[in-house]
């Protein structure tokens, strides 16, 4: 019990020092640096103190965090220049690569998929950066997206200027939306 109650505390005190790191989302490369030597120097210390497996829970627990804060950052843009996707796309790169520099190093690839939330709609955010309109829209009729309809309807409404394509495929996403709300009620 006393184990349980200082390791949770531990792990508090990483998840706050996360978002100090995250503490400004006007520098978000350089945020990502900050975590990414987080990441290291918290290895340095625990390894020879901690648990093989504690250790890499509390490192996938701490980046699933990490790539929750740049996930809901990304969700909350609502108007995307065209200059900030290059930006943008390098931000997903360097969040994924968090994520693979701890996969490698501890050979723990069969976990990636169960256990990291983030990693396939950071994916597609970096994809729907590229593509045209008429290229999700298929992609969405396809499947090929694993994000909801709402997260979708938010990316494109940010990155396309308005016009007939756009709000028509805005609508059928909302209307799927209040389709899948109604079938709970």
């Amino acid at each position: 019990s006393l184990r349980k109650q200082l390791y949770s505390a531990f792990v508090d005190e990483q998840v706050n020092e996360i978002h100090n790191l995250f503490d400004s989302f006007d520098n978000l490369a350089k945020s990502i640096k900050k975590i990414s030597l987080f990441f290291s120097r918290l290895e340095n210390v625990l390894k020879p103190i901690m648990l093989r497996t504690d250790l890499v829970n509390l490192q996938l627990f701490l980046l699933n965090h990490t790539q929750e804060l740049g996930w809901k950052h990304l969700k909350s843009l609502t108007d995307i220049d065209q200059d900030e996707i290059g930006f943008l796309k390098q931000f997903c790169t360097d969040l994924i690569g968090l994520e693979d520099k701890i996969i490698a190093k501890y050979g723990i690839s069969s976990i990636k998929v169960d256990f990291l939330k983030f990693h396939s709609k950071l994916e597609d955010f970096k994809n729907i950066l590229d593509d045209s309109l008429i290229h999700i829209i298929n992609s969405y009729h396809r499947s090929e997206y694993r994000l909801k309809d709402s997260e979708l309807a938010g990316f494109v409404k940010a990155i396309f200027a308005s016009s007939p394509l756009r709000n028509e495929f805005i609508k059928e996403l909302s209307l799927n939306v209040q389709e899948i709300n109604n079938e709970f009620y």
